[in-house]
């Protein structure tokens, strides 16, 4: 297939998906849009309780699956557990 076709159907297949959704992918990208520009409304913020819900899903996971332990570095998967925002660098912070 050649390069311009394979592009072509993407386009038509992604056309079709989104028209499928009854334009749920474009109004996905507006409410994102007026969010980012501050006239949407911003979820409520995680609470401890939800927090330790995660967490005590991740040990029995990790039991049923014989996992010992879990290495998290800096970025989203902190974040979900810890609720602490720390960005990733060149150096290793787990």
């Amino acid at each position: 297939m050649e390069r311009r076709h394979f592009i072509a159907r993407s386009a038509l297949s992604l056309g079709a998906i989104a028209g499928a959704r009854g334009g749920g992918l474009l109004h996905a990208t507006s409410a994102f849009a007026a969010d980012a520009a501050g006239q949407g409304t911003r979820p409520a913020p995680i609470t401890d309780e939800e927090r330790g819900t995660r967490i005590e899903k991740a040990r029995r996971l990790m039991i049923q699956h014989g996992i010992d332990a879990m290495v998290l570095e800096g970025g989203t998967s902190m974040f979900y557990y810890t609720g602490v925002h720390w960005g990733n660098s060149e150096r290793t912070f787990a």
